[in-house]
């Protein structure tokens, strides 16, 4: 039997929590504007500021990707242009492991369907994948989510094989591939948001039209697509639970919860409901990276009878804030892995693996100017930018360069080609290592 979704509230208003408790709204920018419209979607990136987009503005008013400190000081990271990094971008961003942000825009691009790319936290922009509209799908509006395959997942809500949209997944360097193309009458159509991964490995999603024929469009459904990519429908909305679905979030006692758009029986407000998938309760973490010592966050259930927390299977301290939240601390020894809160009815396992951030415990030689060219690009182990390089679990490698030598000189061994600037010179360079801990 299909899993039933349960109404809980009429979502007549949003109730927040209470005032302390939300600090990612404090009206630190309010007189201050570089693009008109920004989506209301900021997050804070492991690097400690605020990143989000504007839909407008920038330099050719085709919207913008910054950056705000939690003292109130934005900085315009990128502005698109239009052209193969499309325009206008609209769903917000997500941090992926890798330290860059990825992101979409609806329009622009080669075909005008778009565009997906990646951006560091530095402003460099690098086009993963432009939309044709075609087979690919087209006018991304929902965000990505990254997997824990490392993979990106976000759907279209138009183009494909019936022009409702598709769901894909593109790896961080742009293989991308259409997982599903969305049937109106049997999956919906028009996917606005983006998936979600639930503890049960399996992706959910909601079309907010198409499915069973009601009000302008249909009344739209829940979808999971499965780690194998087998797609399926979850349930479809007949009016009886509101219809036209928006949102989809997995809470930490394992339901899917999501708002409608109109109420039962056409009603003009919609409602709140939850969706029991059978998955299992979960832990999740405020913060998926820190160092040894940070504190981290942890939402959870039961938390009033925890009798530990360990990080990467290492115990550690921890303190209760009532029965949902707990905070504990990255302890030495800790590697990257799940965090796990022990209690008396089942351990809650964190959804994602918790990444501990290495510190440099030696660094020789102790002084010198750095070398400040990139890596070479086919170095398997070289960024996309940066001026260090990593060999096994704990070594940092970079370059010194003499005070003699000018700009433009490369990675590797002691001697090598540059091609910086108008030619290509040698120059010597000393060697750099660390060790981190």
């Amino acid at each position: 039997m299909a899993p039933a979704a349960v109404p809980l509230a009429r979502a007549l208003c949003t109730e927040l929590p209470p005032r302390g408790h939300f600090p990612f709204f404090t009206p630190l920018l309010a007189r201050v504007v570089k693009g008109p419209a920004p989506a209301p979607h900021q997050f804070r990136p492991r690097m400690g500021t605020f990143t989000g987009r504007q839909q407008g503005g920038g330099a050719n008013a085709l919207g913008t990707v910054y950056k705000l400190t939690p003292g109130g000081t934005l900085t315009t990271l990128y502005s698109f242009t239009g052209g193969t990094d499309g325009s206008n971008p609209d769903a917000p961003l997500v941090q992926g492991t890798d330290g860059n942000l990825y992101g979409s825009t609806p329009f622009g691009g080669v075909s005008g369907g778009g565009a997906i790319y990646k951006i560091s936290t530095g402003g460099k922009l690098k086009v993963l994948h432009t939309f044709t509209n075609t087979s690919d799908g087209g006018n991304p509006v929902a965000g990505l989510i990254q997997g824990t395959d490392g993979n990106f997942y976000g759907t279209n809500i138009l183009g494909g094989a019936n022009n409702n949209g598709v769901v894909f997944k593109i790896t961080a360097s742009g293989t991308f591939k259409v997982l599903h193309d969305f049937q109106a009458a049997t999956d919906g159509a028009w996917s606005f948001t983006a998936l979600v991964q639930a503890t049960d490995g399996n992706f959910y999603g909601t079309c907010t039209y198409g499915g069973i024929p009601g009000g302008d469009y249909g009344q739209g459904s829940i979808y999971k697509l499965t780690r194998a990519g087998a797609f399926s429908t979850v349930y479809l909305f007949d009016g009886t639970v509101g219809n036209n679905p928006i949102a989809l979030v997995q809470n930490t006692d394992e339901l899917l919860y999501g708002d409608t758009q109109l109420g039962p029986k056409g009603g003009f407000f919609g409602l709140v409901y939850s969706l029991n998938i059978g998955a299992k309760p979960l832990a999740k973490l405020a913060l998926t990276s820190g160092k040894i010592g940070q504190v981290i966050g942890i939402f959870g259930q039961g938390f009033l009878i925890a009798t530990g927390v360990t990080f990467g299977g290492v115990s550690t301290k921890f303190s209760t804030a009532g029965g949902n939240y707990l905070t504990a601390t990255v302890p030495a020894g800790a590697r990257t892995g799940s965090v796990v809160v022990k209690i008396p009815s089942g351990n809650l396992t964190s959804s994602l693996a918790f990444k501990v951030t290495p510190t440099l415990k030696t660094f020789s030689p102790a002084t010198g100017r750095w070398h400040s060219c990139r890596p070479y690009w086919d170095r398997p182990d070289a960024g996309d930018e940066g001026d260090l390089w990593r060999s096994g679990s704990d070594q940092l490698h970079g370059e010194l360069r003499h005070p003699g030598d000018s700009d433009g000189a490369s990675w590797g061994e002691d001697r090598q080609d540059c091609g910086h600037h108008q030619g290509r010179q040698r120059h010597q360079h000393d060697q750099l290592h660390g060790k981190l801990g």
